[in-house]
């Protein structure tokens, strides 16, 4: 019986990823680990600090061993760490004398860190794969749908309409949003607008927003960082942060008065 979800045939493939996931697993781990004492008994080899046969020794039964992840539970779970188990039965697969050269000058933490890399470069390699190619299908969509009408939001309300091609590829460029601004005037020239761009991009826009006569849409909705150190406090201090902005392009908050005056709203 599946005790979480993760491991459950029904709902796993839901919540995971299973091309990701083979490299995350036990049999991953110990590979990679092996991985590295090859390669660390070859540069040692390489360069004298043990002898040139163990080197060979090692590095060929260390890339072929495939030891049953259940046979070290438990020493690996006497020691805290699978490297001593794992070391263990390298050494008994390679036999005297190489096995007295095996791990040689490395620590645990060295094998298990390394290994750890080694995985995660194969895991980003597949998701960066995964990136491309949706890339280019956003890039497909966004060309075949510039035209495709579509009803713009607002937290959840409507708002003037855009395109559908407008929603699937806009990045934050202050050029873009000039054009957006001309057009806006030209079309609607008392309408009020509003710029946002989330993660990092969203204080720029702040900037842009201020300077070009827009307001602005800030908080952790759309990025959950205060600047490249830290995350934010609160949605409070992002706001505080583009209050505390206006001063610098001659603008200032917008009272209660004034933003229903603004939304065409009648007076409170």
């Amino acid at each position: 019986m599946s005790v979480a979800p993760l491991d459950s045939a029904l709902y796993g493939e839901l919540l995971s990823d299973a091309e990701v996931a083979s490299q995350l697993d036990d049999a991953a781990q110990l590979c990679a680990m092996l991985r590295v004492e090859a390669a660390l008994a070859r540069v040692q080899g390489r360069l004298g600090v043990i002898p040139s046969a163990a080197a060979e020794r090692i590095s060929e039964v260390a890339e072929s061993f495939a030891p049953e992840p259940a046979s070290l539970a438990a020493a690996t779970a006497e020691a805290g760490i699978p490297v001593p188990a794992l070391v263990a039965a390298l050494c008994e697969a390679i036999g005297d004398p190489a096995a007295n050269h095996v791990h040689w000058g490395a620590t645990s933490q060295d094998i298990i860190d390394t290994g750890l890399v080694l995985r995660l470069r194969t895991a980003l390699e597949i998701l960066e794969q995964r990136l491309a190619a949706l890339t280019e299908s956003l890039a497909a969509l966004a060309d075949q749908n510039r035209r495709t009408l579509m009803v713009a939001r607002t937290r959840g309300q409507q708002a003037v309409p855009t395109t559908f091609g407008l929603r699937s590829a806009l990045p934050p460029r202050r050029e873009i949003l000039e054009f957006e601004i001309a057009q806006l005037e030209a079309l609607a020239p008392d309408a009020t607008w509003t710029a946002a761009a989330i993660g990092r991009s969203q204080l720029e826009m702040n900037h842009w927003a201020l300077e070009l006569g827009g307001h602005c849409r800030t908080g952790l909705e759309d990025n959950i960082r205060f600047d490249k150190s830290r995350l934010a406090a609160s949605n409070a201090e992002l706001v505080a942060r583009v209050a505390a902005l206006c001063a610098d392009y001659g603008r200032h908050p917008a009272t209660p008065a004034e933003a229903r005056a603004l939304l065409s709203l009648p007076p409170a």
